[in-house]
């Protein structure tokens, strides 16, 4: 099946990693391409400062301080997409976490984050793109991973 995608200008965009690097690149280009953005990391404060800067621009922008490797976190996302917008059209997961060492330099804890970030959270907000009502609509919701954060 073909999926048939709203223009950039008509769409609800969550992005996760957006306090920064190629999230914050991301939700700013979205936003002047005429998109309302859901901008999700865990630093609240700088996504406020981001969401500020982004309506005063006359964008349209929702805040979602979560951790996205915390249980439940894709649920809430798509919840606050949902209480603001009516719902979320495309999910960019640009979250990511890496690790630099050895085997025996990085704790097992450390492996584990990043599969948890860059692994199973954005498998979380795929499973969560592909319930939500735009998904069963004729336009359905995309899901993208843009960048592989361990630079390969």
């Amino acid at each position: 099946m073909h999926a048939r995608l709203k223009p950039l200008s008509e769409q609800v965009i969550v992005i996760t990693g957006a306090s920064s690097g190629i999230g914050l690149a991301t939700a700013r280009e979205a936003v002047r391409r005429g998109a309302a953005v859901v901008l999700v990391a865990r630093n609240r404060l700088a996504l406020d400062k981001i969401a500020s800067e982004l309506v005063s621009a006359s964008g349209r922008a929702a805040v979602c301080a979560v951790d996205v490797a915390e249980e439940g976190a894709a649920t809430r996302i798509a919840a606050v997409a949902q209480a603001t917008f009516g719902g979320f059209d495309t999910w960019v997961n640009c979250a990511a976490v890496s690790d630099y060492g050895t085997i025996e330099q990085i704790g097992l804890a450390e492996h584990r984050r990043v599969f948890e970030v860059d692994y199973f959270a954005m498998l979380a907000g795929c499973l969560v793109g592909l319930a939500a009502p735009a998904a069963a609509a004729a336009e359905r919701s995309s899901t993208l991973a843009p960048s592989c954060p361990t630079g390969r």
